[in-house]
């Protein structure tokens, strides 16, 4: 079954008419019969929409499946949402995915993209490849794709900074998982605040030269206890300006007895005090 046949069984198997159709979808009638009849065929956007609407994945329109899948609304509850979003990564091609992130976006916007959506999915998948449901090789798949993701709709932020603030966000040397930090300060910089992502393995002695050109807000991310030695060495050794210390890794830390040092166990908890913070800074 082609196409224009799936879209006027679900619509007769619904009962609605052409033009009710057609109006829901904010286009004619005609086109309408045009899709039905296969003279045209829906774009990628109105293929999104027909299957929204009709409640069906966009695989069962398109024929690449029998099974007639309830397509879960962005507007679900979260576990539902994340649960549907990792199964068209895992089991369709890409651009889906990325369809159904837009979707969430344009509804919820980037705060919630990046902190809900993505970041439960990626502690899902930590959580699969640790009981063995997922390999290795499907757990850095699934990563990679989140972390393009992450880029990709970080281009729709427009960063305007704010005079006198700057961040720079970076880990200690030795941690490797960066996604949090990255979705952290690209927030920052859609709030408007000068932040500068370094990422990863950056050596003491370069953090240390980057900060002293004008540097007034650190973030470290640690995602492992195991450098919680290593990042208080640092402190001791860095400039007097307010630190932020975020990820699972800071769990049971003892906080340095610098006044200006801030421990956060999740990324959300962070953004939610830096912003605040600055705001009351600068007086808004």
């Amino acid at each position: 079954m082609n196409i224009g046949d799936q879209i006027k069984a679900l619509r007769i198997e619904r009962k609605i008419s052409q033009k009710s159709l057609a109006d829901s979808l904010g286009i004619t009638q005609s086109t309408i019969a045009n899709y039905e009849n296969n003279i045209r065929q829906p774009n990628l956007e109105m293929l999104i929409n027909i299957s929204d609407y009709f409640n069906v994945s966009t695989d069962f329109i398109l024929s690449r499946t029998g099974i007639y899948e309830n397509k879960v609304s962005v507007d679900h509850n979260n576990i539902e949402v994340t649960d549907y979003f990792l199964n068209i990564m895992l089991n369709r091609p890409v651009n889906e995915a990325y369809a159904y992130a837009e979707a969430y976006y344009q509804r919820h916007g980037i705060r919630k993209l990046y902190f809900t959506l993505f970041r439960m999915v990626m502690t899902k998948v930590g959580w699969l490849w640790e009981v063995e449901e997922i390999s290795s090789g499907t757990e850095h798949v699934i990563s990679h794709i989140l972390d393009e993701m992450v880029v990709h709709f970080s281009k729709k932020i427009k960063v305007q900074n704010h005079e006198g603030v700057h961040i720079v966000a970076s880990t200690i040397l030795g941690e490797r998982h960066t996604f949090g930090l990255k979705m952290l300060s690209l927030l920052l910089s859609d709030s408007g605040y000068g932040t500068t992502y370094i990422g990863e393995g950056v050596p003491f002695e370069d953090l240390k030269r980057v900060i002293e050109k004008g540097v007034n807000h650190l973030i470290l991310s640690l995602s492992s206890s195991l450098h919680q030695e290593r990042t208080l060495e640092w402190i001791d050794q860095l400039p007097n300006i307010p630190i932020y210390l975020v990820g699972p890794g800071t769990v049971n830390m003892v906080k340095p007895d610098r006044r200006n040092v801030y421990i956060f166990k999740t990324f959300e908890k962070a953004y939610e005090y830096i912003s605040n913070k600055l705001k009351g800074d600068r007086g808004d």
